[in-house]
């Protein structure tokens, strides 16, 4: 599996270097390390009529952007991975989106920005908008840590689609087998309007999802649990009486939480909100490291 790492040189960015470092293995994996570069203010240019500005602007900006990529690739190397540099011109998310495409990589790990609200408002976030490109693959959101000493686990959702059956047999062999695995699922599911399902035709709604489309939480657990044993790999598994909502939040506050994985389902993506879907809003807004598995669903677009 490759993996793309958009960079934009600002201090948080180096939260999605050290999740690779410390959650993955990286032995032969091709580390795409990205920075996008945007055109100079036009105003800037028109005050030089010779139009060297902007030659040597475009110049300067890629060697400053290569040296910086090429420290960060070191300690990648080190690690065993093959670190590849890019440095590209234009929009940011369109840009991530299309080297994802055109490198054909299994996942992007991100670090998200801090915006003023007003900024959101009017132009959304990065990440929001790579979600919205229907990106077929693994995106991995990279916070820092709130824990120092103990070692973290990695918690996947278990919420009774066919796609967290997919997102645990895609992200699982990329992971160390020392690392410590938790299985969840919940009897309530998600906190949703019965409101949202609405243009369902099934009216038995079981924590705001449609029976046919999740089964039952037990068997959905257990049929998660056969796959981590028949990988052999030691995990824990919790069947929680609250919503996945209610549990997350308490859940990261008293254990070491490296990354919550959610599977997004077709569900998901068809249906969801111009805010994006139940799924992506607990993925963008969960206070530690998150993974989103995306199946493909539709057509991707850049």
């Amino acid at each position: 599996m490759d993996i793309l790492i958009p960079l934009d040189g600002k201090p948080h960015s180096q939260l999605s270097v050290n999740l690779a470092l410390r959650l993955l293995d990286l032995s032969n994996k091709r580390v795409i390390l990205l920075h996008v570069t945007e055109k100079p203010d036009p105003a800037e240019l028109l005050k030089d009529p010779t139009g060297q500005l902007e030659k040597v602007y475009s110049l300067a900006s890629y060697e400053a952007s290569e040296h910086l990529l090429s420290v960060i690739a070191q300690p990648l190397s080190q690690a065993g991975a093959k670190p590849v540099i890019k440095v590209e011109e234009g929009i940011p998310a369109q840009t991530i989106a299309s080297v994802a495409l055109s490198e054909q990589v299994g996942c992007i790990i991100a670090a998200p920005g801090h915006h003023k609200p007003q900024d959101l408002l009017l132009n959304g976030s990065i990440t929001l908008k790579l979600l919205q490109c229907n990106f077929p693959g693994i995106f991995i959101l990279a916070r820092p840590l709130s824990f120092k000493k103990d070692k973290g686990k990695v918690v996947f959702v278990v919420d009774g689609t066919a796609e967290v059956e997919q997102a645990i047999k895609s992200l699982l062999p990329h992971l160390p087998a020392t690392m410590p695995l938790v299985l969840v699922a919940s009897d309530e599911g998600y906190k949703m309007p019965l409101l949202a399902n609405k243009f369902l035709h099934d009216s038995r709604i079981e924590g705001g999802w449609p029976r046919q489309e999740h089964k039952n939480a037990r068997l959905a657990l257990e049929s998660a649990s056969q796959q981590l044993e028949e990988a052999q790999r030691p995990y824990e598994k919790l069947l929680v009486k609250t919503t996945f909502d209610s549990w997350i939040g308490s859940y990261i506050q008293k254990h070491p939480v490296e990354l919550l994985a959610f599977a997004r389902s077709r569900h998901d993506v068809l249906h969801r909100s111009i805010g994006g879907s139940h799924i992506e809003k607990l993925f963008l807004k969960t206070t530690c490291s998150t993974a989103l598995h995306c199946t493909k669903i539709l057509p991707y677009e850049t």
